[in-house]
């Protein structure tokens, strides 16, 4: 039920919320350079806007990457323009997954703004009965803040899950494909999903919205809230993420230590630092990441900021759908610039490091990225 109040005694509450949006607007600003003209005043549709202007720039990238590919497989084919099926990429399962978390992050993004939409749904002007009728079935058996409250709570859980695989994928080839490494990586991430799993079912079960409008101005609050099983989850979250950070360091450093003892082997030294690289950025945004959820968790003073709120928003954001990505991106770039430099007409998605040597593949191998 939307509750409506009217008491100028709220308008503090909406000039903190407003004053906030625009400390957020200028903290988004310092990172999302030109983005165009700014509409909006809200913490969650700067958070839309920065998936969006990420995705303008990869998105001539994920073409070239994932979907079609601008190197033709034979020289023959060089001097035409078509494209034709043997530019396809073939898709892996990081195909799949990759996509999966960019587009998610889409979809992530129009659920926050159906929650923070300046006017509720049953304002909207009729485009049909029938349509008109489900809107309000929806609205009528179940509220809105509850519903979209929940679709983050679990597409949050499901993307960092989606990550640990990209992990598991990144550790298993760093390890030469050993299987006692993947069955460890495995085990650990299953207990580590079922955990989170139970978490999430806990905090899901234990959130409540409701919807108000103070003089005008749209507010979707939620009601009850658990901070210590958020702080429980960021914490398992940490752990893996920080075992995921040693296991990668300890490979890397043995690695180039054998390299020192080699004339020849900047190959494999450059794989490693695009890994390793790629790896480094993602753990030190989950920290950043990790930290702002504790502390807005466990402080109640702090909980009860909107600006840092806000931060915690941004951040998170960034984190699932910006960084996580490119963990493969980052990888598939070096591959393709191996191609262009080394003038070869194929394209390479995978490699292993056996024998001190890169292994790439073109058919997409048994481990792509």
């Amino acid at each position: 039920m939307t509750i409506v109040l009217n008491d100028p005694s709220l308008w503090p509450t909406i000039n903190s919320e407003i004053l906030s949006s625009y400390s957020i607007v200028i903290c988004a600003s310092m990172v999302v350079y030109d983005w165009g003209e700014q509409h909006s005043a809200s913490v969650e549709i700067i958070d839309s806007m920065y998936l969006w202007y990420s995705l303008a720039l990869t998105f001539g990238q994920e073409v070239d990457l994932f979907w079609v590919s601008r190197i033709p497989i034979s020289e023959n084919d060089r001097t035409t323009k078509t494209v034709d099926l043997g530019q396809m990429h073939r898709w892996s399962p990081m195909t799949f997954i990759y996509l999966g978390v960019r587009y998610i992050g889409i979809l992530f993004s129009i659920d926050i703004m159906l929650e923070y939409l300046p006017v509720v749904l049953t304002d909207m002007v009729r485009v049909s009965d029938n349509l008109d009728e489900v809107v309000a079935s929806i609205i009528n058996h179940r509220n809105r803040c509850n519903i979209v409250s929940q679709v983050q709570t679990w597409v949050g859980g499901i993307v960092n899950s989606m990550l640990c695989v990209i992990m598991i994928v990144r550790l298993y080839v760093m390890y030469q494909k050993s299987r006692k490494m993947l069955i460890f990586l495995i085990v650990t991430f299953l207990a580590l999903a079922i955990a989170l799993g139970v978490l999430d079912a806990m905090y899901s079960s234990s959130l409540s919205g409701e919807e108000y409008i103070l003089s005008g101005f749209y507010l979707c609050a939620i009601l009850e809230y658990e901070p210590i099983l958020s702080s429980v989850t960021w914490t398992l979250g940490t752990a893996w993420e920080v075992l995921a950070l040693c296991l990668a360091t300890w490979i890397a450093v043995k690695h180039f230590r054998e390299l020192q003892r080699r004339p020849t082997g900047s190959a494999i030294g450059d794989c490693l630092t695009v890994l390793i690289k790629s790896h480094m950025f993602y753990f030190a945004g989950f920290a950043v990441v990790t930290s702002f959820n504790l502390t807005y968790a466990l402080s109640p003073t702090i909980s009860n900021s909107l600006i840092f709120g806000g931060f915690v928003e941004i951040a998170s954001t960034f984190q699932m759908f910006v960084l996580g990505p490119r963990l493969i991106l980052s990888v598939r770039e070096y591959h393709a610039e191996l191609v262009v430099n080394a003038d070869a007409g194929i394209s390479m998605t995978a490699f292993a490091f056996q024998a001190g040597i890169p292994i790439s593949t073109a058919s997409g191998g048994d481990v792509t990225v």
